[in-house]
């Protein structure tokens, strides 16, 4: 009776899984790589793309085509594309990441402002002062690697408006390294720097951390706070 039961259970999840999504991938593929070997096509498409959601090349016969016969059937603005939305995918993971930093430098801060107060020891104002100025310059570092791939963006933008010199195929790669490999990467990395929405809460917290020092130990004031 068991033994019936879990068979029944097994059809089901077995005719469950015929009707979904993967089935109608997994069958072709698997079927074609037993034929052809190495030599087959996955599925080519992007999520968030619609326009590259599509079904695996097929030849006359029904078949899956080779992979060299798919690529070449990918356009060069399809490329375009499938590069901006990766892009923009990279764009939006340097902003949490940058958020990630602010809460870090926070944190850590209010937490050594507590510990000074509590243990009264006045350079832990200094230390957590100065370690502020890791997390600004770990966050101006992520805004840079942002800031090329917003150029970079730009670029496939300026070619899917109509300029065709734009736009010569994937560069991602080789756009950080000739960002790295020019002369004018330190200028532009050191106005990163100080951009808005980078320096701020980190230069605030900086110089409050600091002023409490200054207040504690009674250089230029005779006040102290403890």
């Amino acid at each position: 009776m068991g033994r019936r039961v879990l068979g029944k259970g097994l059809v089901d999840i077995l005719n469950r899984w015929r009707r979904c999504e993967t089935y109608r991938w997994f069958v072709p593929i698997y079927q074609c790589s037993r034929k052809f070997g190495r030599s087959f096509a996955f599925p080519i498409g992007l999520k968030g793309n619609p326009s590259l959601n599509r079904q695996p090349a097929r030849s006359i016969s029904g078949k899956i085509a080779p992979m060299d016969e798919v690529r070449s059937k990918i356009t060069k603005e399809d490329k375009a594309i499938q590069e901006y939305y990766f892009l923009q995918e990279l764009i939006e993971k340097y902003d949490s990441k940058a958020l990630i930093v602010k809460s870090w430098s926070v944190t850590l801060s209010a937490a050594s402002i507590g510990f000074a107060f509590a243990e009264r020891l006045g350079v832990i104002f200094l230390l957590g002062s100065l370690s502020t100025l890791i997390f600004w310059y770990l966050e101006s570092r992520w805004k840079y690697y942002q800031r090329i791939m917003i150029e970079r963006a730009s670029e496939i933008e300026k070619y899917v408006n109509g300029d065709s010199s734009a736009y010569s195929g994937p560069k991602i790669c080789t756009t950080f390294a000739s960002e790295f490999g020019s002369s004018e990467r330190l200028g532009k990395a050191f106005r990163v720097f100080f951009y808005r929405n980078v320096y701020i809460p980190h230069i605030i917290i900086f110089s409050f951390g600091l002023l409490l020092f200054v207040l504690q130990t009674g250089i230029f004031f005779q006040y102290r706070l403890f």
